[in-house]
């Protein structure tokens, strides 16, 4: 007798995608490379957020933070999940003009499983010595300056005795004192009336407490809730480095560079994703030993509500050049998918950086032309009043255009929006398409 088993649709749907993630390293592999331990799926989403001055206006970020917020917590309320734990995370936000020192594109978490839990040292403020200092005076004519004590060199310095000139309140010989200087320190101040004046004249105590940290035990916390934190204190100012801050993003995720070039963000970065001058990549993109492109999907999430400036008084190729590592010297500049519309907001002296936006967008996409041979995809939220015009007008009507080309070009889309709703709606839709970037069995 022949037994004939049928299996409901569903089940075999969900079988095959089990199926999927499980061996989706072996499609198109030879015969050898079946053989290779079967590797999980993993999504890696970089998130790069405008926090430019404009960010202040319309309640833009504060909407943004909502949103954000609503994903990593979620909100039942809303009918909104929470990102799963096993989704891989960072965070960076983008801001400054063309001669700030803190840098354009500035990555503030590394991506990390947002279930991660991290083990920190619990501080606390500990007391080591307490100084009140009085200000020298002679209350004749005027309140003299502070001159008892003074810190040089790491060490507090103490005027000799007879030392102190009376009339100017300069002390003419300095002397070190038994106590040392710890690094941090809280100043406190009063005023309080002269004891004896001719003329009416106040004199002024402070009171210097030296702290030094001491641990007193231990805490832990999800790469979740810091991502929370990080959220919670984004401000708003600068301009908008779209085309620096992108390869920022793009350095970061490749494990190579922008230090060095003009607006680099790099030594604004949080130290624990840098190491001899590069970025740490996160762990789930590829190495030389481990290749786990066949199973994974990249993306970087672009969110901004305004257009790309720097246009009139910097060229962005040199940051895009160096954060391609040793594919940088084949890079180059042109309008042949971005930047070709005519007039732009910011396109005098031929410095328009949608050209280098829209190579550079390609350079992540193709796996022969950046270091880590992968294929990282580009979402483009244009949000707030002027980026998510449904019919773009005005001055920055082909930066519009060209914003909406450039999500089409980084195949992860563009998304209009100036909600929280629309930023939920934005993300969950991305990671649906970097899910599709895992081959089907």
């Amino acid at each position: 007798m022949t037994m004939k088993i049928k299996f409901k649709k569903p089940i075999v749907t969900a079988w095959v995608a089990g199926l999927t993630i499980l061996v989706c390293s072996a499609v198109n592999a030879s015969d050898i490379e079946l053989y290779k331990p079967a590797q999980t799926s993993k999504t890696t989403l970089m998130f790069m957020l405008d926090v430019s001055g404009s960010m202040a206006n319309e309640n833009r970020l504060t909407n943004l933070k909502t949103g954000m917020k609503d994903l990593l917590n979620g909100n039942p309320a809303k009918n909104i999940q929470k990102l799963d734990d096993d989704l891989y995370v960072g965070l960076a936000v983008f801001s400054g003009t063309a001669s700030n020192g803190d840098g354009t594109g500035r990555i503030q978490l590394g991506a990390k499983r947002l279930g991660e839990t991290y083990k920190f040292d619990q501080e606390q403020d500990q007391q080591k010595f307490k100084v009140v200092e009085t200000r020298s005076r002679l209350c004749i004519f005027v309140c003299l300056p502070w001159s008892a004590w003074e810190i040089k060199n790491g060490d507090k310095q103490k005027c000799k005795t007879n030392k102190m000139d009376i009339v100017t309140g300069k002390c003419n010989e300095w002397e070190v004192s038994n106590e040392t200087i710890d690094s941090t320190y809280i100043i406190s101040e009063e005023e309080v009336e002269c004891s004896s004046a001719i003329l009416n004249c106040t004199e002024q105590k402070r009171t210097f407490i030296y702290v030094k940290k001491v641990t007193i035990g231990s805490y832990t916390e999800t790469h979740r809730s810091r991502l929370l934190k990080v959220v919670d204190g984004m401000v708003a100012h600068g301009g908008t480095p779209t085309a620096f801050a992108y390869a920022e993003a793009g350095a970061y995720m490749l494990g190579e560079t922008t230090s060095g070039v003009n607006n680099s963000g790099y030594s604004a970065a949080v130290s624990d994703i840098k190491d001899s001058g590069k970025y740490k990549k996160p762990e789930t993109m590829p190495t030389a030993s481990i290749d786990t492109s066949q199973c994974s999907g990249y993306g970087i999430y672009f969110l901004t509500d305004g257009v790309p400036e720097y246009g009139k008084n910097a060229v962005s190729v040199d940051i895009l050049k160096k954060s391609l590592g040793a594919k940088g010297s084949s890079f180059s500049c042109s309008a042949a998918s971005l930047g070709g519309r005519g007039s732009y907001y910011n396109s005098e002296n031929n410095t328009n950086n949608w050209t280098c936006i829209g190579e550079y967008t390609k350079a992540l996409l193709d796996p022969e032309k950046n270091p880590l041979k992968v294929s990282i995809k580009t979402a483009v939220v244009g949000f707030g009043s002027t980026m998510d015009q449904a019919n773009p007008a005005g001055n920055t009507r082909n930066d519009i255009l060209d914003a909406q080309a450039w999500g089409a070009l980084g195949k992860g889309g563009f998304y209009r929006g100036s909600d929280r709703a629309s930023v939920v709606n934005s993300v969950n839709q991305f990671l649906q398409v970097l899910a599709t970037n895992i081959p089907s069995v």
